[in-house]
């Protein structure tokens, strides 16, 4: 029963009873996405993803991958893979998780660099990807790509008029007290 495992958005606060009963709360109480292999029952296989649509990455340095989750695991056959590629066909490992990490009602907190090679890029996805045999579950929650913007421009005035500048660090030599001012933008 694939649809059993599917990725499903929950509400916080959403009770599952199965092998166990276990209520999911969110960090921050809003809804959260789940799979969940224990639904499918003894000997079932879970395998599926949760994949990004296409991003940009272009003008940023740093990317990371931040979100929040509980991942309980039954044994070393179960596996959560974070992965990210730059066409959505050759996927690069981000993270693995196979041990419990965060709890029903206290989602841990993840912050992933994203792989060398993926800043500054036009096309990016990251994916979620669950296997378990009669596992347990992941729980995903506030997933974002943050990064440091290299697209700043920069604009100098001085007063008393007369100065200004594009650069972001300029050379001024005044004859007489002058203020600055800059405005960036990104």
């Amino acid at each position: 029963t694939p649809a059993d495992a599917a990725w499903t958005d929950r509400p916080s606060g959403y009770t599952f009873v199965g092998s166990t009963t276990v209520t999911f709360t969110s960090t921050d109480n809003s809804q959260f996405i789940l799979t969940n292999s224990d639904d499918q029952g003894n000997g079932a296989l879970t395998k599926t993803i949760l994949q990004s649509p296409a991003f940009s990455t272009t003008g940023f340095t740093g990317t990371a991958l931040n979100f929040q989750h509980y991942y309980r695991e039954l044994d070393a056959t179960d596996t959560a893979l974070v992965e990210a590629s730059l066409d959505g066909i050759s996927w690069t490992n981000v993270a693995t998780y196979n041990v419990t990490t965060g709890a029903p009602a206290a989602f841990a907190s993840a912050a992933l660099a994203l792989p060398i090679g993926f800043d500054n890029q036009p096309t990016v996805y990251v994916r979620f990807r669950y296997v378990g045999t009669w596992a347990w579950f992941w729980a995903l929650d506030n997933v974002s790509v943050t990064g440091t913007s290299t697209s700043f421009t920069y604009s100098w005035t001085s007063t008393p008029a007369g100065f200004t500048s594009a650069v972001q660090n300029p050379t001024a030599n005044p004859i007489v007290a002058t203020d600055y001012t800059v405005a960036i933008t990104n």
